[in-house]
């Protein structure tokens, strides 16, 4: 009876051992499997259940010699079935989160932002996702998110450029195939000047394996015949300006400039080289800003305290580029903590906060790090340092220093800006406002082209302090 017990015991703790705490989101090993988050959180673990052995009088039936090997035999196959699926979670193979009513559900209504845009359409919006999403794939599945630049903002492209780059260290690489879209219906709609936002939710299937970063065209044919494809769904956010008008349906997603429709030359993903225009600023079009964790996503119930104060003091602000920003910076402090090295942060982040070390070892062995959600906490105007402050709540998850299991994390980011500084509405910020120019990660706290300063928080919003939530 007492070896029964223990190894009862025994399977119990493997099964519950092997269930990662949070799947992710759009990234980390896998495109999707929101995330990514990415894109994220949530996804259910591996249950166990059994059945209690009646112990009568206290003594139990023996099993003896052919009944211990019985059941020991049974336990071993259920080690070794729980070792292999942590072994696949540890690589990535993690389930996605899949809403199964995703093609029965009905779409929000649209009206809140058709009456400045009748062309405004679920079509139209599909006519933009399609493209969009092919786009994102092929270029993570490369191991080059620069061709899906024009039409996501700067915190997804961080988030995914990071995640590739972590990837690359542990010469793990993401690969998908089949890939087909099951089901998009928009889940809310908010004009919500001064931005017009739409949530989709989007569900898709893929095969989606890893394989070697040197791996041929044939070893990565072999290993994706392997898997079938899964379904997942995840919450896209597309978000422009208020007052920009739906595209002609033959406008080319990725590829033309937004604002006069000239085609986009190699590695022009930022500015126009004909009109000027900041091609993913979402000034005259969609522009993807955050893949959230189905589990996650909540429509924004109420503005975070201080946040009208903030717009009342400078109209460029939404809660939508606090959180792009705010992710942005989280993904910088991500990849500085893997380097051990600030340079990643220099531009970005007060000289105060690396000099006291920025928290880096929340982050120092992280990996498959993924986002759930970033939410704007709380704002504060004109404080007495002469700044206005930030906090972003961002909802992140990681396994550490080799475990297998992932861990679910709640960090603030908290930024600052100079007071009375007055921005432009937009969903980048990765050029000098000063002299226009594309900001690069080398480093210094200056400009490379004009020399201007960059982390004083005199232009953009930088990166002050990185906090466990309750801290001021």
């Amino acid at each position: 009876m007492r070896l029964r017990v223990v190894l009862f015991v025994m399977a119990t703790w493997v099964l519950s051992s092997a269930s990662p705490a949070l799947a992710r989101p759009g990234g980390g090993g896998s495109y999707h499997g929101s995330g990514t988050t990415g894109g994220g959180f949530g996804g259910g673990g591996t249950g166990f259940s059994g059945t209690g052995v009646s112990n009568r009088g206290g003594g139990g039936v023996p099993l003896g010699p052919f009944g211990t090997l019985i059941l020991l035999g049974i336990i071993g196959g259920v080690v070794v079935l729980v070792l292999v699926q942590r072994n696949r979670q540890a690589r990535g193979f993690q389930a996605a989160q899949y809403d199964a009513t995703a093609a029965q559900r009905a779409s929000a209504s649209l009206a809140p932002l058709q009456a400045r845009d009748p062309q405004l359409t679920e079509q139209s919006i599909a006519q933009h996702v399609m493209p969009m999403q092919d786009q994102l794939r092929n270029a993570w599945c490369a191991g080059n998110m620069l061709p899906a630049r024009p039409f996501v903002s700067d915190g997804v492209y961080s988030r995914f450029q990071v995640q590739l780059a972590l990837m690359r260290q542990e010469n793990r690489r993401n690969v998908m195939s089949d890939a087909r879209v099951l089901a998009l219906t928009v889940e809310a709609v908010a004009d919500a000047a001064p931005l017009d936002v739409v949530h989709l939710r989007l569900t898709a299937a893929a095969r989606d394996t890893e394989v070697p970063c040197n791996a041929s065209d044939a070893q990565i044919h072999a290993a994706l015949a392997k898997v079938s494809a899964q379904p997942y769904t995840e919450i896209w956010t597309l978000v422009r300006c208020t007052g920009a008008q739906t595209k002609p349906g033959d406008f080319q997603v990725g590829t033309s400039c937004p604002k006069c429709g000239a085609p986009l030359a190699g590695g022009e993903m930022l500015k126009c080289r004909y009109c000027g225009a900041l091609v993913c600023s979402g000034e005259h079009d969609w522009v993807l800003a955050e893949i959230t964790q189905l589990s996650e996503w909540r429509p924004r119930q109420q503005r975070a305290p201080g946040l009208d104060a903030l717009r009342g003091a400078d109209a460029g602000v939404a809660a939508e580029v606090l959180e792009d920003r705010a992710s942005y910076l989280f993904w910088k402090w991500v990849e500085a903590a893997r380097a051990n090295s600030a340079a990643p942060m220099r531009k970005c982040s007060t000289p105060a906060l690396l000099a006291s070390g920025a928290r880096w070892e929340w982050a120092r062995g992280a990996s498959d790090v993924s986002v759930g959600a970033s939410d704007v906490a709380k704002c504060v105007v004109g404080a007495p340092d002469g700044q206005d402050h930030v906090d972003v709540l961002v909802k992140w998850s990681a396994r550490f220093n080799g475990s297998p299991a992932y861990t679910p994390c709640r960090t603030v980011v908290r930024m600052a800006r100079k007071s009375g500084v007055q921005s432009k509405l937009s969903m980048t910020a990765l050029i000098c406002q000063a002299c226009g120019a594309p900001l690069s990660d080398s480093d210094t706290t200056k400009c490379d082209h004009c020399g201007v300063e960059l982390a004083a928080g005199d232009q953009a919003w930088v990166l002050e302090a990185v906090m466990q939530p309750g801290q001021s």
